[in-house]
Parts: C-alpha cells; structure tokens; sequence
C-alpha cells in the first residue's frame, strides 16, 4: 500500500511539475510544490515554525480545532493555548515572487489520522496571516495552472482501493473546491 502511495504521488508530481524555465518564473526559490501527511515519506523540505501571526488565526480555524481535540485533552491545553510546536511550515510563493504564503501541516502526529491528515495554507495579509485553505487529506501538490493570480492547489486522498482528487483554485480570498474526481487506486 506504501509503495503504491509513493507511486502514485511521483506519478502526480510529474504530471504537475513545470518545466525549467516555468519553475524560474513560478519558482524560483526552488521551493516545494508537494507535500504528504506522512512526512517519513516526503519529509518537508524547508521547515519554518508558525509565526504567531499564523497561529491566531489556525487558533481559531474549525478543521484545527477539530483534528487537535485529542492532543489538547491529553496535553490539558485550551484552543486558545494550541503551541506553534505542533505545526510545522514552509514557504511557498503562490502569487508569484513578491509575497510569501505558507503550507502548514501538523507536526503533533496525533493531529493525523492513520495516513491522512490536514493541511492549511495561509496567506500574509495587512492586519497579519489569513487560513485560506483547509483541507484534509494525504498529499498537497501546488500546481502550475492559477486562477486570479494564485497557483492552483490539488488534494489527494487515498482510501482502501480508490484516490480522491480535489482541485482548488483561489476566488481573490480563499481557495474553493473546483472540482473532484475518484478512481480505483493502481
């Protein structure tokens, strides 16, 4: 099953993955473009802990408070108290060069399900970081196709013998689901 995820991920990277001179002009921090709730497997590559300004407002998004309610009961810590060490992040330029958004993933394993987990993206805003994204799944791939400006954002989810994938554009404030396929898994 592990092998067959890793296939199946690679299979999806290439089928996204820009050419040279795209992953300049898209890319040119050479950052990365797909990540997995099973980080043993696709480690993130530049880790960034949270800024603050991240966690007022993951403190208060549903799918964190959720998918945290285990770890904050065994920890004894109120939504209010959820550390930045349970995250972990890494900077990605969805807009191009001059901003700076984040891909956040749980790095308290008991926020992941058996091999999913969430993932959240939040975009850098006047009054501090905006979750933009909420999502759950197995892999995150940042894709070269956009919409208002802003990269396009796939979700693969695999389930016993079928792979959900969940496409997301952004609509000028936050990325909405654009369309979803399921097929029976390789």
């Amino acid at each position: 099953m592990k092998r067959a995820r890793i296939l199946i991920a690679l299979a999806a990277l290439l089928l996204t993955s820009a050419t040279p001179a795209e992953q300049t002009e898209r890319n040119s921090q050479n950052e990365q473009s797909h990540f997995s709730s099973e980080q043993d497997v696709l480690p993130v590559s530049r880790p960034l802990a949270p800024p603050e300004e991240v966690m007022k407002s993951l403190r208060g998004d549903p799918l964190v408070l959720d998918t945290s309610r285990s770890c904050r009961k065994s920890a004894n810590v109120s939504a209010e108290e959820i550390p930045a060490s349970w995250f972990i992040a890494s900077a990605i330029h969805l807009d191009g060069p001059n901003e700076e958004d984040l891909v956040i993933l749980p790095k308290n394993q008991c926020m992941n399900g058996a091999n999913t987990g969430p993932f959240w993206i939040a975009r850098k805003e006047s009054m501090g970081y905006a979750v933009i994204l909420s999502t759950g799944g197995n892999d995150l791939l940042i894709l070269r196709s956009e919409h208002k400006g802003h990269s396009d954002v796939q979700v693969l989810t695999h389930l016993a013998d079928k792979v959900t994938t969940v496409t997301f554009e952004f609509d000028g404030q936050n990325y909405k689901r654009r369309s979803a396929t399921t097929r029976a898994a390789d």
